[in-house]
């Protein structure tokens, strides 16, 4: 006696709280993965008065049944765990299905093998000229046959292998893209150990068809639904490491397809889309290209965009201002941003923003232009009439990219962003504007209600102010002096 026996009923009752649909799945991936295969037929249909199903699949095969001792050997050796290419590894998808079964044939190119209604098996002399027919009666209800053959025409057929279910011939859903993409996957080497390993596939990326949910498919067969917002269908063309019930994948496994997928669809996305979970996960992956998180990044933040630097809290306020969108750091993840910085996909508050002053070339007062000295001279006379502490004033050259700067009681004009020109006397409205803004930041920032307050005081103040209160003997001034 062997070591080890098998109770059909217990193996039955596993299998019958499954989804009836995995009948169909486990006998069509068995029929497409036999070498020559270029036609599959599958019929299931009620059988009259019982709560069953006459299940037929039928292939042709020209060398038929690999090994029909297979048929009932439980996780029995297969010439198909060493070729990654295939779908089948533990021998295991009949035995499933005959479990559950009433009674069933096989017959192929080297006999026959029946399996009774009492629980026996014996063999029969019929063959096939080519290919096998596999027959099972298998209690199903009349809404579990609708939902098996529904699942079943959703199953995507490999290229060359023409597959009807009950007399519907299966089609490819859109195809998006096909991916290259190096992929765990599992085989039997040469010594009989079952290992895992890197492989080079496609990953074939195809646009759900209506009333179907995005899945992850194994050359076809559908493994399971997702749920990270996915918008697509991702049929890897390679085994894919699963669990023995065949129903789940490894989350790390997940997050590289996403990320080779989102390196070839994401300039497809919508802004909507772009903010999906699946999308999150791909670009925290290390696969994921620059190219594609800086594309995630313009849509999900916009073109103006900047990661918030605590340490400079007034150039993440001159960004909101200036209609830039501030990324808080609790935004994305860490491996997330670690990808964003290395791809310079979003500058930072400071880096734009930051206080002119910083790296700048003072411009000192000997050089100062006529235009210029108006200018401090008028920043003068409007803290005057605003009644406001005098502010000391600094002209500076400075790659940042404020036009002023308000800090530590110090208006900052900054030539190089301001130019020349703005220092003429027809830009006096503009300049009062820029005066005015910057001595209301001694009150807050643009997005504080203490800082509009100011604004709104100083606007009051300025119009109840006598005419020429403000620019009264420096227009006229520099107005003579431009006709001279």
């Amino acid at each position: 006696m062997g070591w080890f026996e098998v109770s059909k009923s217990g193996l039955k009752q596993l299998m019958e709280g499954k989804d009836k649909s995995y009948v169909l799945r486990e006998l069509i991936q068995n029929a497409w993965d036999e070498p020559g295969v270029t036609t599959v037929h599958v019929e299931i249909e009620p059988i009259p008065g019982r709560p069953a199903a006459l299940v037929t699949v039928e292939d042709d095969a020209p060398q038929g049944f690999y090994d029909i001792a297979h048929a009932y050997t439980m996780f029995g050796v297969t010439r198909k765990r060493k070729d990654p290419s295939k779908r089948g590894r533990f021998n295991l998808g009949e035995k499933q299905v005959l479990a559950l079964a009433r009674e069933a044939a096989i017959r192929t190119t080297t006999g026959t093998v029946f399996f009774k209604v009492g629980g026996t098996r014996t063999h029969g002399r019929q063959k096939t000229e080519s290919g096998s027919i596999f027959t099972a009666d298998i209690p199903m209800t009349r809404a579990e046959i609708e939902d098996a053959v529904k699942a079943a025409k959703a199953f995507i057929p490999p290229e060359g292998m023409a597959t009807t279910v009950n007399g519907f011939l299966l089609t490819k859903p859109k195809l998006v893209a096909s991916v290259p993409a190096t992929l765990l996957t599992e085989f039997e080497n040469s010594d009989g150990q079952y290992r895992s390993t890197r492989r080079k596939t496609m990953v074939d990326v195809y646009q759900p068809r209506e009333g179907e949910r995005p899945m992850i498919f194994e050359m076809g067969i559908p493994i399971i639904e997702l749920e990270g917002g996915d918008c697509y269908h991702y049929d890897i063309q390679q085994r894919v490491p699963m669990t023995t019930d065949r129903d789940n994948v490894r989350p790390s496994f997940l997050q590289d397809v996403r990320a080779e997928v989102l390196n070839k669809v994401a300039d497809k996305l919508s802004e909507e889309q772009a903010r999906e979970r699946w999308v999150t996960e791909g670009i925290e992956d290390d696969r994921i290209q620059p190219k594609a998180v800086k594309s995630v990044v313009t849509k999900r933040f916009g073109s103006k965009v900047v990661t918030m630097d605590p340490s400079d809290p007034n150039a993440n306020d001159e960004a909101i201002s200036k209609g830039f969108t501030v990324v808080p750091g609790g935004a994305l993840s860490k491996s997330a941003w670690g990808n964003v910085k290395e791809a310079s996909a979003i500058p930072s508050s400071s880096s734009l923003f930051g206080k002119v002053s910083v790296g700048a070339t003072p411009i000192p007062e000997s050089k100062w232009t006529p235009e210029m000295r108006r200018v401090v001279k008028l920043t003068r006379r409007v803290a005057k009439v605003l009644e406001e502490e005098q502010p000391f004033i600094e002209i500076v050259r400075s790659k940042a990219d404020g036009m002023a700067y308000w800090g530590g009681c110090t208006i900052t004009f900054n030539l190089t962003r301001l130019g020349r020109r703005w220092f003429r006397v027809e830009n006096t409205e503009d300049q009062i504007n820029t005066i005015v803004h910057e001595l209301a930041h001694r009150y807050g920032h643009h997005t504080e209600h203490s800082y509009h307050q100011a604004i709104c005081r100083f606007a009051a103040k300025l119009a109840l102010a006598s005419p020429g209160a403000v620019t009264r003997g420096i227009n006229s001034h520099m107005k003579q002096k431009a006709m001279v």
